[in-house]
């Protein structure tokens, strides 16, 4: 079976088509993606069956806690995912497994402790979050169950990804597949049967987790050729984890910054009502998918990214990058159309007020704006990571979510009032896309002009790329 993986690695990554090998990383990966966005748009769906803005609301209220859990599991599992890919590319074993090792200790000592500190302190968090009185008590509900079970979310999302550096794509997607169809059958039962609302649906969330954690333990253990669950392989070389840390922090401060935005956009929108709140809240739900998937079909090609430059094979790595920005423009093109067209059917779907729905749909014409360029960020951004280019990928995440976004959320909500935070959005998206694609083309630049003067970046076999 071990052998079967390795066979199976080396296809995807070195000999295959490339075109086929996207496909085989990029469609399982894109379809986790629409299985997370389907059983997010299901906690929403049916806690919006109970008639109730305020149960509504604190959803989008407590998302940046999720997105800090998130986050970190991002950090991990992406950096790792990474790490480990160069490690298969160059050949070593030792790598590999001291990378898996560290990942699993992090993951459960973060966990745990994140727990702790959230339910902890959850009476000021839930003050900075933005809830009012009538959001508060459904707020503390979620976020408390939600973040007890951050151990859980925290595994299945790092050893998902994990896994995908060896090649197991299909497990992979059978361990999101298996903890997301969980989450969607569960969801009715405890928000609707048990009468438990917006608490049920977090309840959900956890116990899916814990399925999830358990399919993927029982793949590495009887299937993987090369991770490993033994702690005690990585305590030799603890500091590894750094490396990886610094390979997940993009998409780590990506999603935490965004986060926090979400928390600036919460503490501005309170202030027109609990209606407004339910109302961006599903329109963001509503354009999700525009921003998920093509973060889905980066994410799923950045180990055949990585593999490649840790292999040296710079004309594959080339060939990938081109075929890649042309995805992700029709992507881009075709989601952002569909969310437009069909802006009342989804903000529908979440609220029952017309007036709610109204406004929900005038929301969702305008943050459709950015979905065709955002492709060519992710693309960018996972493209830096790759090549070893973690520091300017870290920038640009910092950038988009922060930098760019948080200013102009205070200043076009001055001028333009409330539709001036999600223009504020659409801005900070648009530019962030621009500037990521100029730095990922810079930096393409430095690689082939490091190639030797005879040789071409486009050949398949030409000398190693440097490390940078």
């Amino acid at each position: 079976m071990k052998k079967d993986m390795r066979q199976r690695q080396r296809e995807l990554y070195e000999s295959g088509n490339i075109w086929k090998s996207i496909a085989a990383m990029a469609v399982p990966s894109m379809l986790i993606i629409l299985i997370m966005i389907c059983y997010q748009i299901a906690d929403m769906y049916f806690v919006g069956m109970l008639g109730d803005n305020a149960q509504i609301a604190a959803i989008p209220i407590v998302s940046p806690v999720y997105s800090v859990i998130m986050a970190i599991g991002s950090m991990i599992g992406i950096g790792g995912c990474t790490v480990i890919s160069r490690g298969l590319g160059s050949s070593d074993k030792d790598q590999v497994r001291t990378s898996s090792s560290v990942s699993l200790t992090a993951t459960i000592a973060i966990g745990v402790t994140l727990a702790a500190l959230i339910i902890l302190f959850r009476e000021p968090l839930l003050t900075f979050l933005g809830t009012n009185d009538e959001i508060r008590p459904y707020a503390r509900t979620y976020m408390v169950t939600l973040s007890a079970g951050a151990p859980a979310l925290l595994f299945t999302t790092v050893f998902g990804n994990l896994i995908r550096a060896e090649g197991a794509i299909k497990e992979g997607l059978m361990a999101n597949l298996t903890a997301s169809l969980s989450n969607i059958a569960l969801d009715p039962l405890f928000i609707l049967g048990f009468h438990l609302g917006v608490g049920g649906a977090a309840l959900a969330t956890v116990l899916a987790n814990c399925i999830g954690v358990l399919f993927l333990i029982a793949y590495v253990v009887r299937k993987s050729p090369s991770l490993t669950l033994n702690p005690a392989a990585g305590r030799q070389h603890p500091k590894a984890i750094l490396d990886i840390l610094a390979v997940g922090l993009p998409n780590a401060l990506s999603t935490l910054i965004a986060g926090f935005a979400s928390t600036f956009v919460n503490q501005t929108v309170v202030s027109y009502g609990t209606t407004a709140v339910a109302a961006m809240a599903a329109a963001h739900k509503s354009t999700f998918i525009i921003a998920m998937l093509q973060m889905g079909l980066c994410m799923g090609v950045q180990p055949l990214m990585a593999y490649n430059y840790g292999a040296g094979n710079a004309g594959r790595l080339s060939e990938t990058i081109k075929k890649m920005a042309l995805l992700t423009f029709i992507c881009g093109i075709s989601l952002t159309a569909f969310c437009f067209i069909e802006n009342d059917l989804f903000v529908g779907l979440f609220l029952k007020e017309a007036s709610a729905v109204k406004l929900g749909a005038s929301i969702v014409r305008i943050i459709v704006l950015s979905g065709p360029f955002l492709g060519f960020y992710y693309l960018s951004t996972n493209f830096l990571q790759s090549t070893g280019s973690a520091r300017t990928a870290s920038l640009l995440s910092v950038m988009r979510q922060g930098l760019l976004l948080i200013p102009l959320l205070f200043l076009f909500h001055h001028f333009l009032g409330f539709y001036g935070v999600v223009y504020a959005q659409v801005t900070a998206d648009t530019a962030s896309a621009l500037t990521a694609v100029l730095l990922a083309v810079r930096h393409y630049r430095r690689l082939k002009a490091a190639q030797p003067k005879k040789e071409s970046i486009n050949k398949p076999d030409v000398s190693p790329l440097p490390d940078r």
